[in-house]
């Protein structure tokens, strides 16, 4: 997870961001939760057709990432 945090703060420095910033850290943790909601509702609605046991895995590699600011 540490060696994927810093990938990520590659891309954020490279915008001249840093997840260690607490708004920029707030931000991608937000938009984190939007897209497991979207999955999610994509999944109730039958936008998206994948087994349970996928979705839950899909679901913790997104709020795994959550943790990525924390690492950095």
């Amino acid at each position: 997870m540490k060696a994927w945090a810093e990938t990520l703060e590659t891309r954020f420095t490279g915008l001249g961001l840093t997840l260690a910033d607490e708004d920029t850290a707030a931000a991608f943790r937000l938009t984190l939760q939007i897209c497991a909601q979207a999955i999610e509702g994509s999944q109730a609605t039958g936008l998206i057709h994948v087994e349970d046991s996928e979705l839950a895995e899909l679901l913790a590699m997104v709020r795994g990432m959550e943790q990525a600011p924390g690492l950095i």
